[in-house]
């Protein structure tokens, strides 16, 4: 039997997974990848280059992420190769995209070896691409897949060599051999089929496994263009005027140039010309700058009415004739016309029910807001104010879809109307109050007022008594160290 194969001290910082100590391999193999993994990146590198994000142990593919450039193929002399995995250090140096998946089939096995037969490369016509030449959906985006090694592989557990028995084993007399047992973990390609020209334009059949990828980093993205508008120059990244120039010059080009004609009807005013405005008008009106003459208005003066003069009084032994009746001209007023607040009150109560209706939006749209926030945390780790959001297609470890920035996003919109809604709904009630309660305040004022003038009062009457049955408002402004407002009072 074997004996035990001695394993270095493992490195496990407390607070740290093995993947945080390792920077982001540039060239990992990819023959631990499941089949289905493989054949998307090899449909997707048949069409396009391929763009993922890339961090430390995970890599995802961006499918709908478009960059620059195809890959050309390179037919190489093949060329045998193996890699043998003793220890975590190796694994994840090797294969660090599903290395935590084979930690436990190195510890029993004591080994992992990979024997790979590389017949070409493809490679990115583009040594580098920029962030801002990226196309479609490429949120996370980090690295772009510059070139592939195909060929064929076997990924296996357990050591290749062979380990000597001292005694009979199973019938095998003392120095008999045998040979450590394999488990076969993933396989792709025919070695035997490799060996066909070095100069074909693409793989041979049988031959093309994805075997290695190479990883480049997105360049920085290229700073725009700034086109400034003439008579402006460019400092420091904006367009700034140029000088100001003297009386009698023009700026031209950045530059003061003199001897600058007007047209007709215009004159020349700090470098430009400006159109003569004649100020001029005709009696009886006068100039306002943006109206020009308009006529000057005279405020009416008030006409006073004097009473008619008494009638003389008749003679001794006269049929006293009483004198002309004054008329409505003359001795008597017109009735000034009054309302009954009836428009008000109808304007009120509709301007308080549209505030209603707002407000009840306001209340609606909290509670959508809320309800899409609570969702949201599903698709988001940490708390406040140090939390994360996960939006599709970069989502945690066994979900597909992740919709978490938009939730968020729709969550703050609908607070934003609600609140929106809230202070205008309440503007509106309290404005439809105040109108129905003035036009309530006319309604009793006016039925008060016919009452008494149609009725006379009597001799033991006194002035007053019956201003109690008269409705009267007052608004009265008030003003404190932090705040203002009106004060409405009324009697009913």
């Amino acid at each position: 039997m074997a004996s035990a194969v001695a394993r270095p001290p493992e490195f496990a910082p407390e607070d740290q997974t093995q993947c945080k100590v390792k920077k982001s391999q540039s060239k990992p193999l990819v023959v631990e990848w499941p089949s289905a993994d493989r054949g998307e990146l090899e449909g997707k590198a048949r069409s396009q280059v391929v763009v993922v994000s890339y961090s430390g142990c995970e890599m995802v593919l961006l499918p709908h992420c478009k960059a620059p450039g195809t890959y050309r193929y390179s037919a190489l002399t093949p060329k045998q190769d193996t890699i043998t995995i003793k220890n975590e250090d190796e694994l994840y140096a090797s294969i660090p995209i599903y290395a935590a998946r084979f930690e436990g089939k190195l510890a029993s096995a004591g080994e992992l070896n990979v024997v790979m037969t590389i017949v070409g490369r493809y490679d990115t016509d583009r040594p580098e691409v920029r962030a801002d030449e990226l196309d479609g959906m490429c949120q996370g985006a980090t690295h772009v897949i510059a070139g592939l090694a195909v060929g064929a592989f076997e990924f296996f557990a357990g050591a290749a060599a062979e380990v000597g028995a001292g005694a009979e084993v199973l019938g095998a007399g003392a120095g008999a051999r045998s040979r450590a047992k394999r488990e076969m973990l993933n396989r792709d390609g025919q070695p035997n089929e490799c060996q066909a020209g070095s100069a074909a334009p693409s793989p041979p059949a049988g031959c093309g496994a994805l075997l290695r990828v190479e990883v480049v980093r997105l360049g920085e993205p290229k700073e725009p263009e700034i086109t400034c508008p003439p008579d402006t120059t460019l400092e420091g990244g904006k367009c700034v005027a140029g000088v100001e120039c003297p009386a009698g010059t023009t700026l031209k080009a950045g530059k003061c140039v003199a001897g600058v004609e007007c047209p007709a009807g215009t004159t020349l005013q700090g470098g430009k010309c400006v159109a003569v405005v004649d100020r001029s008008c005709k009696a009886g009106m006068h100039f306002e700058a943006g109206r020009g003459c308009v006529a000057n208005v005279v405020p009416a003066q008030p006409v006073s009415v004097l009473p008619p003069p008494a009638p003389a009084p008749a003679g001794p032994g006269e049929l006293g004739v009483p004198g002309p009746k004054p008329g409505p001209f003359l001795g008597e007023q017109p009735p000034a016309e009054t309302s009954d607040g009836t428009t008000l009150k109808i304007v009120g109560l509709i301007t308080g029910g549209v505030g209603l209706a707002g407000v009840g939006i306001g209340v609606g749209f909290t509670v959508y807001g809320d309800n899409k926030y609570e969702e949201s945390l599903q698709y988001c780790t940490g708390k406040e104010p140090n939390i994360r959001c996960y939006e599709t297609p970069v989502c945690p470890v066994g979900i597909t879809y992740c919709p978490g920035m938009t939730l968020q996003r729709e969550s703050q919109d609908a607070h934003k109307v609600a609140l929106g809604s809230l202070i205008a709904g309440g503007v509106l009630t309290v404005t439809g109050a105040v109108l129905a309660a003035i036009g309530l305040v006319q309604s009793g004022g006016v039925s008060s007022a016919s009452s008494a003038s149609e009725a006379k009062p009597s001799e033991s009457e006194k002035p007053g008594d019956g201003d109690d049955d008269i409705a009267r408002l007052s608004v009265s402004p008030w003003l404190g160290p932090s705040e203002a407002g009106l004060a409405l009072t009324g009697q009913f």
